[in-house]
Parts: C-alpha cells; structure tokens; sequence
C-alpha cells in the first residue's frame, strides 16, 4: 500500500510539473472519444440490468409454489 501512495505522489508531482503540451484534439477523434464513453456507460448498464433480471427470476423460480409452477 505504501508503495502505490508513493507512485501515485510521484504521478502527480510529475504531472504537475510538466510544461505545455499544445495538443490539439480534432473533433472527430473528441467525437470518438465522446461516442466511445457512452457506449461503454450501455454496455455496463446492459450488463447490470441482465444480471439482476437473471438474479430475480433464479430467486423467483426458487422460491415459487408448487401451484405456480
């Protein structure tokens, strides 16, 4: 643990030292990025979302009456 608070220290201490970079970020790469984050934030709440309908209907089918089934 010691060591990861140490290369984050010396991360940010390096970052914030450095000079300017005159980057210049195009607008289709920003909108790749951009589309890039919100297919990824989908993906996730996709992936949530049937996990937890898997979830319930195993716990559903569980604990269910024999009369349900």
């Amino acid at each position: 643990m010691d060591m990861l608070l140490r290369l984050v220290a010396f991360a940010t201490l390096f970052l914030a030292l450095c000079g300017p970079a005159y980057a210049y970020l195009d607008p289709v790469t920003g909108s790749l990025i951009i589309q890039g984050l919100i297919a990824g934030i989908a993906a996730v709440v996709a992936g949530v979302k049937t996990v937890r309908v898997r979830i319930i209907h195993f716990f559903s089918g569980l604990f269910a009456r024999k009369s349900d089934r």
